[in-house]
């Protein structure tokens, strides 16, 4: 039986609307895709990590000037999957109470590697959240 995939394509931020990729899916995991128009640049990449109990970082806009920088969270229980994680960084409680709408998917850094993405966040209390572990990311997308 055929089965129908769908593909949409990626589009930068920008006035030209540059498309530098497809989508190709979605899972567990989060979406998955592949760049036609991309160059590397290992010196603005990360290195894959596992994540593990103790301080990490969201990669995220200041809710204060607005620029990225490096948000102090706590990975507080690591699951083969899905992590828990609680927001410390000062500004972002303050200004946002923690992990908000629309952070789903900001990059998750661990002793200078990346070790997942914000996935969600606990209603009643928004310093509490989930993040998907990056290398069940990687897993998925490669099925």
């Amino acid at each position: 039986m055929f089965k129908q995939r769908k593909i949409l394509y990626l589009i930068l931020d920008s006035a030209e609307g540059d498309k530098i990729g497809k989508f190709t899916g979605t899972g567990d995991g989060g979406i998955c895709g592949k760049f036609e128009s991309y160059t590397y640049n290992p010196n603005l990449a990360f290195e894959i990590g596992t994540p593990k109990v103790g301080t990490a970082y969201l990669y995220c806009k200041s809710p204060v000037t607005n620029e990225l920088k490096m948000h102090e969270i706590e990975i507080a229980q690591v699951g083969k999957y899905v992590s828990q994680i609680k927001v410390v960084d000062k500004d972002l409680l303050k200004y946002r109470g923690g992990i908000v709408q629309g952070m789903s998917g900001t990059p998750i850094i661990q002793d200078n590697k990346i070790v997942g993405g914000a996935r969600a966040v606990v209603k009643s209390n928004k310093r509490i959240g989930v993040m998907t572990n990056i290398d069940y990311m990687i897993k998925n997308c490669n099925k």
